[in-house]
């Protein structure tokens, strides 16, 4: 199909004079030496090339996330490589000593014929994949149980198992808390693993926070983006539905999962208290606007690497989360954990929120705000990361 097009498009120019170049479709996805290194050893980064040939935005931490690990690896004397993770471009792996990272190029390297030789260090975003299979079948049985509907697409059930790396790989290196590793650990307890806690991006001023208790403590907002079945959007738009003394905010959540938005516009339309704002830029006015708005941030989510959607809340706004134990994030006495990512569980919890006084709440938010600031920092996030590859190499 693709060839077809080009084809088209070659014959197309040639019509108008115009001579179609042949193009390197990959050059984009593999880079080679990214920093013009000089050292003997080699190491592949699967992950993403855009931090090395369009920049850094705020858009997503994985852009950091790729960039740190490389910059890591280049400090400890690596000439580095980085290759796109979903690519499918041929590779000569016998000239890495370590390959690191996830995706379609990382489990390519288990069917190299260097394979026995060359260190594999899996970069797990989040909770084990089998764990997570588990629980968004589930999820997507419970939602066609309810809606008569079957959204494999919203419930990120599409594509491969990443059964190789989580299995066979000769490290783990994953996004989030101790409830995260345990995901590992449980299946594979005879693979090296290591978890780190995610970052948050400052976008905020503490002085912009100006928020009126009384009214923000029955605002609500919802901060993600695909998978929003499992994400949890699913059950907070039928809980706000049929609480319309909250209101609901949603950001970022994508549009592109066309067959939800089908099931739930009609019924965000017909609801005032339901507003969805579509994505909002972490340093825009709207985004403090909506935070000055809530006091909380719900994410009832089945399984997240450390959820920096999560941090960037806590960290910018002081929303208080309320959050499953899946999201990876140390919640603590910070706010109010979820018995599961259903209905019922929302509603019990918020219905406890009636028992704090407006103080309460506001004392509660800035100690949110604080301790997030103070132990989700990027420069945390890079220590731990550099200190997890060291061992790794000591011990591969």
């Amino acid at each position: 199909m693709i060839n077809k097009l080009k084809d088209n498009i070659s014959i197309f120019l040639k019509s108008k004079g115009y001579e179609l170049k042949k193009l390197d479709y990959n050059h984009h996805l593999l880079l080679k030496n990214v920093f013009s290194t000089d050292y003997t050893k080699k190491v592949l980064i699967s992950y993403l090339t855009t931090p090395f040939t369009s920049g850094i935005t705020l858009s997503h931490t994985n852009l950091t996330e790729c960039y740190t690990a490389a910059e890591i690896f280049r400090d400890l004397g690596f000439n580095v490589d980085v290759v796109d993770l979903n690519a499918s471009v041929n590779i000569d792996f016998s000239q890495y000593e370590i390959v690191y990272g996830q995706g379609n190029m990382f489990e390519k390297a288990f069917e190299s014929p260097s394979a026995h030789v060359i260190k594999k260090i899996y970069y797990g975003t989040g909770n084990n994949p089998f764990f997570y299979y588990i629980e968004a079948g589930k999820k997507l049985h419970n939602f066609y149980s309810e809606k008569k509907q079957f959204l494999p697409e919203s419930c990120r059930l599409l594509g491969k198992s990443n059964s190789l790396p989580t299995t066979n790989s000769d490290a783990i290196i994953c996004l989030g808390n101790d409830f995260c590793k345990k995901t590992y650990t449980s299946i594979t307890p005879y693979i090296p693993i290591f978890n780190l806690n995610a970052f948050y991006f400052e976008t905020v001023k503490l002085e912009t926070i100006k928020r009126n208790i009384k009214y923000s403590r029955k605002n609500f907002l919802w901060f993600g983006s695909g998978g929003l079945i499992t994400k949890g959007l699913a059950d907070c738009i039928d809980f706000f539905t049929k609480n319309d003394n909250y209101n609901l905010h949603i950001c970022g959540a994508t549009p592109l999962e066309k067959r939800f938005w089908d099931i739930y516009n009609p019924i965000i339309e017909k609801q005032n208290n339901i507003i969805n704002h579509g994505f909002v830029n972490l340093k825009s006015e709207k985004f403090l606007e909506i935070i000055n708005q809530c006091s909380f941030v719900i994410f009832p989510s089945i399984s997240e690497g450390g959820s920096p959607s999560l941090l960037n809340l806590m960290a910018n706004g002081g929303l208080i989360p309320i959050a499953t134990e899946a999201c990876s994030v140390d919640i603590d006495q910070l706010g109010f954990l979820l018995e599961d990512s259903s209905v019922a569980s929302i509603e019990k919890t918020i219905t406890k929120l009636k028992m704090f006084s407006d103080d309460e709440l506001e004392k509660k938010s800035i100690k949110v705000q604080e301790h997030t600031r103070e132990n989700y920092t990027f420069d945390n996030y890079r220590k731990n990361l550099k200190s997890h590859l060291e061992s790794c190499l000591s011990i591969l």
